[in-house]
């Protein structure tokens, strides 16, 4: 049978393409500048290293050059960052990568269409460009829905921790509950607003005086009775959680909050983009 390098190619790209996107949204990476070209430059490289599907080598050298490729393919996608991450990040691209390779043997066993799989590449015989298109995005469907799934029940509790706010000379520390509900953002950064009891923001007001007019914001907000305004500001960073968080915004609650399962205490209200995906 014929092997098109065309087809080959477009195959492993637009698959590695949906890998890395999945892995970027299961991750929760923030998004930083170049992040899609990053992540364009890594489906070229799946779709070239596909062709190592004609060479006649050993499968020990396969092995070594699949994870020297995985760890490269993930460097150059998202940023190298600490070891740790890197490791981490591409043991999910591989097993992503598992789950797309049983899902693309599965439409082969199913609808007997003709293919070749060797030094970890897949190849399908005769099919079309909407065919390969119809497939990535149903991959992709099912790729989210698994993101979805996973977030859900990572969030299905509630998370206490304690946070420190940084603002201009002022640190406070707070006692913070991470909530799966709050989905209040800042119009202008799009950044996630995290919310301060009216006890704890008249404590940090008080102690900012008038610098905080400096710092001022309106955060709109939807409730079943109805919509409006919570007044805000924008802090350097918060603290909590081991995570240093530069990219959120502060809204001030015109009341106090109800103890978490009735005993714990807290006065603030964590946006679960913080957290969400983070592994």
């Amino acid at each position: 049978m014929t092997v098109y390098g065309e087809f080959l190619f477009l195959e492993n790209a637009l698959t590695g393409a949906v890998i890395l996107v999945l892995t970027d949204r299961i991750c929760g990476l923030p998004a930083g500048s170049g992040k899609y070209l990053r992540i364009t430059a890594g489906s070229i490289m799946c779709g070239v290293y596909a062709f190592i599907l004609f060479a006649d080598i050993h499968w020990f050298p396969v092995l070594i050059s699949k994870a020297v490729f995985s760890f490269a393919v993930t460097a150059v996608s998202f940023s190298v960052g600490t070891v740790r991450m890197l490791l981490k990040r591409t043991a999910l691209f591989y097993i992503i990568s598992f789950l797309m390779g049983g899902i693309t043997i599965a439409v082969m066993y199913i609808t007997g269409m003709p293919g070749m799989a060797a030094n970890g590449s897949i190849y399908m015989y005769g099919i079309k460009y909407m065919q390969i298109l119809a497939g990535v995005l149903v991959t992709l469907a099912a790729g989210l829905w698994l993101e979805g799934y996973i977030k859900e029940r990572r969030h299905m509790e509630a998370v206490i921790m304690e946070a420190v706010l940084h603002v201009g000379a002022v640190s406070m520390k707070v006692t913070a509950l991470v909530d799966t509900g709050n989905s209040l953002k800042d119009p202008v950064s799009g950044f996630p607003a995290a919310v301060m009891s009216q006890t704890a923001g008249k404590i940090l007001l008080d102690e900012l005086g008038e610098t905080a007019a400096e710092r001022f914001c309106l955060i709109p907000f939807r409730t079943v009775s109805g919509n409006g305004m919570m007044q805000g500001l924008r802090p350097d960073h918060i603290t909590a959680g081991g995570k240093r968080i530069e990219k959120t915004v502060l809204a001030f609650a015109e009341c106090d909050f109800e103890p978490w399962k009735g005993a714990v205490k807290y006065d603030m209200l964590l946006h679960r983009q913080i957290f969400e995906g983070r592994i």
